[in-house]
């Protein structure tokens, strides 16, 4: 310790600092779990403000959302860091969700619908080249013109096996027919990739209609975009392999048992802060080496009392003190709190 001045004044200030540093130290030692391998938080604050924000998100999810939490987590956020893949992804299906909603309701006639899905993909874009300018509207001299009554003569040769007679009517639907598969076949690709792309299993959807890829293809964007809000608050955990461990569990509790965690390394937090806080006062009467290793005790969530005990058994014997002119009981009784907290301590 230091020397300082003998002033009752200044004596009764050292036993009131003395006796709030242990007090700190009692609480800090009391907590549960409170040893070197516990977790021990550098930053509380920012940790305390991101479990305030995100504990009742992650808390409240169902076994379904912590699978799909589980399977697309790494396509948003890795334990390496950020992933733009998964942004991306939600991009691209928010266009094809876009382009399905956006197809015209084509009425269903069996026979065109196989007739169409026998072509191959450059067959069916010359029919529908062919049946666009056999019908397009044209002047008298244009229903003239031989190509057109070419084309059209073509146009009834495909069409003539399902109906003895074949109208403008019927080329006009086979063309929104034939539009429509060759739109569908680009959007049943788009969403095929994007499914193998996630790492989603393999499905066909070779003859998928509209109604088809709508529905499967809007759960996954839903799923997607639950997840990537998700990510966004496991991106900024201050304390991401304990979370990550948390959601490969993909059981229901285990984030909150998370949580759990992180109001009891805080309350540790806060004890040592308060124990920190402590030490800073009592600078005036102790050496600064003795005050390091405090600190260094503190930080490294160990027990204090074995370098505290000696101080307090040796203050009757302070020339400040012993200038009192008290009684060796009285100075005793004066500093007994502080004597029966560490002996409670040391029997912990």
């Amino acid at each position: 310790m230091k020397q300082f001045d003998s002033a009752p004044a200044l004596v009764e200030r050292f036993h009131k600092v003395f006796e709030i540093f242990c007090k700190a130290e009692k609480w800090r030692w009391k907590l549960p779990g409170n040893a070197a391998e516990t977790w021990a938080v550098e930053d509380g604050e920012k940790l305390r403000e991101w479990a305030d924000s995100n504990r009742s998100k992650l808390c409240s999810l169902n076994q379904t959302e912590l699978e799909e939490l589980d399977l697309f987590v790494d396509t948003f956020h890795g334990r390496d860091g950020p992933r733009s893949s998964g942004k991306a992804i939600i991009t691209q299906l928010k266009v094809v969700m876009d382009k399905l909603l956006s197809l015209p309701n084509v009425r269903y006639v069996r026979s065109l619908y196989e007739l169409v899905q026998e072509q191959s993909d450059l067959e069916l874009g010359g029919w529908i080249v062919l049946t666009t300018q056999a019908i397009g509207p044209v002047s008298f001299f244009g229903r003239l013109n031989p190509w057109r009554f070419f084309k059209r003569w073509r146009i009834r040769g495909l069409l003539e096996i399902m109906a003895p007679e074949v109208s403008d009517e019927l080329m006009k639907h086979f063309l929104e027919t034939a539009q429509l598969e060759l739109t569908l076949r680009r959007l049943r690709s788009n969403v095929d990739y994007i499914f193998r792309f996630i790492g989603l299993p393999p499905q066909d959807f070779k003859h998928a209609t509209t109604e088809d890829l709508i529905k499967p293809a809007g759960r996954f964007l839903d799923a997607l975009m639950r997840v990537s809000e998700l990510a966004d608050a496991i991106g900024v955990a201050p304390e991401q392999k304990r979370l990550f461990d948390a959601l490969r569990q993909k059981r229901v509790g285990a984030f909150a048992i998370h949580f759990s965690e992180i109001d009891k390394a805080l309350v540790r937090y806060d004890a040592r802060k308060n124990s920190l806080s402590a030490i800073d006062t009592l600078e005036p009467w102790f050496k600064e080496g003795w005050l390091a290793v405090c600190r260094r005790r503190v930080m490294s969530n160990k027990p204090t009392d074995d370098i505290i005990d000696p101080i307090i058994e040796k203050l009757p014997t302070l020339p400040p003190i012993r200038c009192l002119g008290l009684s060796h009981e009285s100075i005793r009784r004066m500093f007994g709190q502080c004597l029966r907290r560490f002996a409670y301590l040391t029997n912990i």
